[in-house]
């Protein structure tokens, strides 16, 4: 699940731990930590190191969280930490972020586009200082909320579709009719690289970071047999180690998505990874249907692929799996460059699409028997 903030606190910081859970947001430091009914209650299961959760109450030492999606319980407050946002002096402005991103827009031959200081919301910052930014559009306070993330390996040059949407967006915000979170670039520090790197500034992969249940037995294990150790697929030290997915988890439990669509590059299909079709209940069961029915819509319109690939120890999919978030990869057909604009013309409409859809209420369409086969 949620492995997290491995940066120091600075000792100077003097504010007791039970204030600095005002923040509502901590991070378990056992390696397994049980989860009660109440203070010193029966067991209800269990978190694991790193796993970063919200609190929603607070009793004398102990927080209650929802350690999995619809369940809630109580944890001992001792053996979890403040995901805070610190803040150092190296951190860059937006302003000054701002004309960097544009300059390498430049490089890229992307003269469309350009990065506006004022557009984007950011308290989070990179290894190297840079402002983790978002924005977000539409109803302050709607049902459902789409999160679109671009630049999470910034080699594939993903984020060019991102500020299309800024720019689209900031002139039609009426396309989005639920909620959308925007971020651009996940890892701004690898898109300053040169050459531009899959991974963020400690050489971690961030889409083999996220804290998954898993990620303790399996991350390394996996990197080892399947990659030999290619640092291009690195998991990192601990779960949800990088500030990046830090980040990212807690614009999550800010936001509650009701899905995530993840650019990547270049494969050329969209996948859909939520639950597998043998579990969950009846409603859960539906969302998964209109969800599978959604990215083949998608697929038909946009003319690629759908396909169900894998997910990893720590990826994005699996993360989502594990908290009922439908996760929508698409992949681009190759590194956007010079083909960029016709590319967003080509996928534009299906993502419109896709972003307002409730996939509670949006009514399951199954043409044939071969559809539900798969799903069945």
């Amino acid at each position: 699940m949620r492995k997290f903030l491995t940066f120091l606190i600075p000792s100077l910081i003097f504010i007791s731990l039970k204030s600095v859970f005002a923040s509502e947001q901590i991070v378990i430091e056992a390696d397994r930590l049980n989860v009660r009914d109440g203070v010193w209650g029966n067991k209800l299961g269990k978190v694991y190191e790193g796993q970063q959760f919200e609190v929603t109450q607070k009793k004398e030492d102990w927080a209650k969280i929802e350690y999995e999606f619809g369940k809630f319980g109580w944890i001992s407050l001792d053996y979890a930490r403040p995901a805070l946002e610190v803040k150092e002096v190296k951190n860059i402005s937006l302003t000054q972020f701002c004309a960097k991103v544009d300059t390498e827009l430049k490089k890229l031959g992307w003269k469309d586009i350009s990065c506006h200081s004022d557009d984007w919301q950011s308290n989070w910052y990179s290894e190297k200082g840079q402002p983790l930014i978002y924005k977000v559009f539409g109803d302050e306070s709607p049902t459902h909320t789409t999160f679109l993330v671009c630049s999470v390996h910034s080699d594939e040059e993903t984020t060019y579709h991102c500020f299309r949407f800024m720019e689209l967006l900031r002139s039609n915000p009426e396309l989005i009719q639920q909620r959308l979170v925007l971020i651009p670039l996940l890892n701004p520090d690898g898109f300053f690289s040169h050459p531009r790197t899959r991974t963020n500034a400690n050489g971690v992969d961030l889409n083999r970071n996220l804290p998954t249940k898993d990620w303790a037995t399996l991350a390394h294990r996996q990197w080892k047999w399947s990659y030999q150790q290619n640092p291009r697929y690195n998991p990192g030290k601990a779960a949800g180690s990088e500030k990046e997915n830090q980040f990212l988890v807690s614009l999550i439990l800010k936001y509650k998505p009701d899905k995530i669509v993840s650019l990547h590059s270049p494969l050329d299909f969209i996948d859909l990874d939520y639950m597998d079709k043998r579990e969950g209940d009846k409603e859960l069961l539906a969302v998964r249907k209109r969800a599978w029915f959604q990215a083949k819509s998608f697929a038909e319109q946009s003319g690629t692929r759908f396909r169900d690939y894998r997910t990893f120890p720590g990826s994005l999919g699996r993360f989502g799996d594990e908290w009922k978030i439908p996760i929508y990869t698409l992949e681009l057909p190759e590194k956007p460059g010079s083909k960029a604009s016709n590319e967003f013309e080509r996928f534009k409409s299906a993502m419109l699409e896709l972003f307002n859809t409730n996939l509670s209420t949006q009514p399951t369409a199954l043409n044939n028997k071969q559809d539900k086969d798969q799903l069945l």
